[in-house]
């Protein structure tokens, strides 16, 4: 029994988190991967996978992942895999429930599409993440990004005092 608990796919989203917490992605990558392996339905091993192909500028891969997340569990609830509750890992501390579940899916992947360049489908994804947690900083500051390099400079600045905002909790 401890053989296949350690085996699990949820143990093995807990190592890729270790691992990308650590700064060691291409570990994670291969720890989510395995998850999947065992578990072609681990919504949080795509999504964590993503993460961590993200930040290595891989994001084609990134939304690979992010969709496959996204199309597994739409209304990203962490039923019934208990990986996504763990606070390692940086999207993580993002899921609070509900809908700010799925914030979090749009905002990640508004990000690997920013960078690919696709800022239209990059505010689509910031757009879609505030609408569902308005007090997501992290979406402003995204779409922040996006705007600045489109040229939308009022926009952009309107958002990272948004973003401050939140993160500070003054007006």
């Amino acid at each position: 029994m401890l053989l296949l608990a350690c085996g699990s796919p949820t143990n093995y989203v807990q190592k890729g988190d270790d691992f990308v917490e650590q700064g060691a992605f291409q570990q994670g990558i291969e720890q989510y991967a395995e998850a999947i392996r065992h578990n072609p339905l681990e919504f949080a091993a795509f999504h964590q996978r993503g993460i961590a192909y993200s930040s290595l500028g891989m994001y084609e891969l990134a939304l690979q992942d992010f969709d496959e997340a996204i199309r597994l569990n739409p209304k990203h609830s962490c039923w019934p895999s208990p990986s996504c509750d763990w606070p390692s890992a940086p999207s993580v501390s993002l899921w609070k429930g509900g809908p700010e579940r799925l914030a979090a899916s749009h905002h990640v992947r508004g990000l690997a599409y920013s960078g690919l360049g696709l800022y239209d489908l990059a505010l689509t994804d910031f757009d879609e993440a505030i609408r569902l947690n308005p007090t997501l900083a992290e979406a402003y500051s995204g779409r922040s990004a996006v705007y600045n390099a489109i040229g939308k400079s009022i926009e952009a600045d309107l958002d990272i005092a948004m973003a401050e905002q939140l993160r500070t909790g003054s007006p």
